[in-house]
């Protein structure tokens, strides 16, 4: 019912997109510049920035030029000016990046004093139109991709909004968070592989009282935090309208958190502090990369760009099944109630099909399947 109530609120209020106007271009050098402390990035732990993608640029914005400028300082990225990016004039190449980092206008409320910004992310160069596609007699311009950002209050017509208003989804069905041992209000889980938090969203919007997001890639992480940042913005924006709304915002606020590390090592080194009741969760949740793709049909566009900002972390199949059976392992250790695991309908358990380790039973979707490893 709160999720329905806020995507109704979010569908009537404009999400305002500034126009790339294209100015003059003037020779301008890529800056950087100490982040200060108390700033909206200041809290963003640069221990995890190992793995920052230099393939990614940040645009300058002329309406959060701050912002910006301490984004790209605390992410170590080029601070690119938005004519170097957009203008065909720029005398400089950038084809160097493949995204682009935009802070995009974003609307909290009707209310001029609530204006913010959507941390987005573009790709540039059309990388996401030479997907394969059957051959077609008429030959089609390529599209730019549009800013793409995490959204933790999406419009009711949208894909996300359709599976939080609709029946069970099965993925709640696997998971069935209403139910924790540690908190009399819903289950405790950890979502190790949090991607772009769609389905921490679900089971946090399913009854979860706490759904923790870990993200190994600091850009995508920082792409989380910002979606906690406008969620928490709506929830204080809220305070003069209808009650109910303003309770069901604010209680997501309150149970979504986000963590930027690999899942696996930050679980298995803080292990030791997880076996009270204060610190161990009720689920582990598991989506990893899928095997690759052997179809050549189209990908949703937001996974394409997850999938290719993830691709300097793909690694061959025996070390990936590897990596698959520790993260699978730390999950059975951390998990109290049960793990799940999201896996392509035809493809093997986690591990490999000659793991010891199998699951107690499965949850099957035309596409997916959910592997259930019950430890209670």
């Amino acid at each position: 019912m709160r999720i329905f109530l806020l995507m109704l609120w979010a569908s009537s209020s404009a999400v305002a997109f500034a126009p790339l106007f294209v100015r003059p271009f003037f020779s301008s050098a890529i800056t950087s510049a100490k982040i200060s402390e108390g700033s909206t990035w200041s809290s963003y732990d640069t221990a995890v920035l190992r793995s920052v993608d230099s393939r990614v640029c940040v645009v300058e914005s002329d309406d959060f030029k701050m912002e910006s400028i301490e984004l790209a300082s605390k992410l170590s990225l080029d601070l690119v000016p938005k004519e170097m990016i957009f203008d065909s004039r720029a005398s400089v190449d950038s084809s160097r990046w493949g995204y682009s980092l935009l802070l995009e206008p974003f609307c909290i409320s009707n209310v001029d004093e609530n204006k913010t910004y959507a941390l987005s992310i573009q790709p540039l160069h059309n990388e996401l139109s030479k997907q394969k596609r059957r051959p077609s007699k008429q030959k089609r311009k390529a599209s730019p991709v549009k800013p793409f950002f995490v959204d933790f209050s999406p419009p009711l017509g949208s894909r996300l909004g359709k599976r939080l208003s609709g029946g069970e989804d099965l993925l709640v069905k696997a998971a069935g968070p209403r139910k924790g041992v540690f908190a009399e209000e819903g289950a405790i889980v950890y979502d190790l592989t949090a991607g772009f938090g769609q389905d921490a969203l679900l089971l946090a919007n399913a009854g979860a009282a706490k759904v923790v997001m870990f993200e190994r890639n600091p850009i995508v992480g920082a792409l989380l935090q910002d979606a906690l940042r406008r969620l928490g913005s709506l929830a204080n924006s809220l305070d003069d309208i209808d009650g109910s709304m303003q309770q069901g915002v604010s209680l997501l606020s309150d149970q979504l958190f986000v963590e930027i590390g690999d899942g696996q090592q930050m679980l298995a080194e803080r292990f030791s502090h997880l076996v009270n009741e204060h610190g161990r969760c009720d689920i582990v949740y598991l989506d990893p990369m899928f095997p690759t793709r052997t179809k050549s049909a189209a990908v949703k566009k937001n996974m394409q760009i997850l999938h290719g900002l993830l691709e300097s972390q793909t690694i061959d199949g025996s070390a990936r099944q590897q990596e698959e059976c520790t993260m699978l392992e730390t999950a059975l250790q951390a998990a109290s109630n049960r793990v799940v695991v999201k896996r392509p309908v035809g493809a093997p358990v986690l591990g490999g099909p000659d793991t010891a380790t199998k699951p107690s039973y499965q949850i099957k979707g035309s596409v997916n399947r959910w592997d259930v490893y019950s430890l209670l």
